[in-house]
């Protein structure tokens, strides 16, 4: 079911779907540079209830764009969801556009395009302009066997404040893709 304020030019999805191959594929190619046992593990695979789309308003510098917000204090270390997308592996270095691009080992990377099919993650803004600094990041969890990239908080999130993260460098210069530099 669609959330409250989901824009209608982008298909919802509460879950990634493979391009060219199964997702459950890619989630195990993902798996393929033995990071078991780096990846925290998920309970349960859901968007965080404590957030919400907001379309912004003339006060905000996104006027007329979408934002995700915390409907209630949400704690430091708190999974907000997985980024939904259209995903694809990669060799380094192919051309992208709007993705998070993730290396996955031997050479891959694995990439979340939401251009289309996305889910609330993919209003998370980038936080140049509109904050000091983050209050998310995009980290990489399990949940049953499987690999997920999806955002958690850094700090404490305050009720009404926006959820930001910082999409790179890259995104800096290109406004096309983010490259994730996840712990391993």
């Amino acid at each position: 079911m669609k959330p409250k304020n989901w824009p209608d030019k982008h298909i919802y999805s509460s879950e990634s779907v493979g391009v060219n191959q199964h997702i459950e594929l890619l989630r195990l190619a993902w798996a393929a540079d033995r990071i078991e046992g780096r990846a925290a593990c998920l309970e349960e695979k859901r968007v965080h209830k404590g957030i919400e789309i907001r379309r912004l308003g003339k006060d905000h510098p996104l006027t007329g764009q979408y934002g995700v917000f915390a409907k209630e204090k949400v704690a430091a270390g708190t999974f907000l969801g997985e980024y939904v997308g259209e995903v694809y592996l990669l060799n380094e270095g192919q051309e992208r556009t709007f993705d998070w691009v993730i290396p996955c080992g031997n050479g891959f990377c694995w990439c979340i395009d939401a251009r289309t099919v996305a889910n609330e993650m993919r209003l998370v803004n980038d936080y140049r302009g509109l904050g000091k600094e983050p209050n998310a990041a995009l980290k990489r969890k399990s949940h049953r066997g499987f690999y997920y990239a999806g955002y958690e908080t850094i700090r404490d999130v305050a009720a009404g404040e926006e959820i930001l993260v910082d999409y790179g460098p890259w995104w800096e210069s290109t406004n096309q893709f983010f490259r994730a530099e996840l712990p391993t």
